[in-house]
């Protein structure tokens, strides 16, 4: 998108009704606005939103590719959690027309992107200071399969966090875009 906004929720119960062993209960609300600042160009900014119970479980994970991507997959759990996200779109090589396979792939246009992120998860007591954050930097290969039934945007993503220096940088692959 680039302009607008979209909010979603969801809610998942588990229980021992079913006859599981475990159970849980957790709540996600997330909040997305997509401002154009200029032609082709998009500020898209989200806030997430995640609580659950019981305190003791891992109910939320925050790193990974559409996190906070300067951090490990399944990394910074807790029972609760809160993220916010910036994004600045822009486009790098735009109508690029390169088609493969009979026409059936069409490599339609490349965007860059910069980013940072912002998040913690926690059990019990929330810590105001302990806020984990990232910065960078992604490519965005925008393209049409089968001509008109599929819009895809391959995603690669390059995320150091700011917030501790010991973690190395993170490169993620994937499909779409992370809000």
């Amino acid at each position: 998108p680039e302009r607008g906004w979209k909010f979603s929720t969801v809610q998942e119960v588990a229980g021992h009704m079913f006859g599981g062993d475990e159970y849980f209960w957790r709540q996600s609300f997330e909040l997305s606005k997509y401002h154009s600042i200029l032609p082709e160009q998009t500020l898209a900014t989200r806030m997430k939103v995640d609580w659950g119970t019981p305190d003791d479980k891992n109910l939320f994970q925050l790193g990974g590719p559409v996190g906070l991507r300067g951090y490990p997959r399944k990394t910074l759990d807790g029972a609760k959690a809160i993220m916010a996200n910036i994004e600045y779109r822009f486009p790098v090589l735009k109508d690029t027309n390169i088609r493969l396979l009979d026409n059936s792939v069409n490599f339609a246009s490349l965007g860059g992107v910069v980013f940072f992120d912002v998040g913690k998860a926690w059990f019990n007591d929330f810590d105001k200071m302990d806020f984990k954050k990232d910065i960078g930097v992604g490519l965005r290969l925008r393209m049409d399969i089968a001509g008109f039934l599929e819009n895809v945007i391959l995603r690669l993503d390059f995320a150091k966090a700011v917030s501790d220096a010991k973690e190395d940088g993170r490169v993620w692959f994937g499909i779409n875009h992370a809000f």
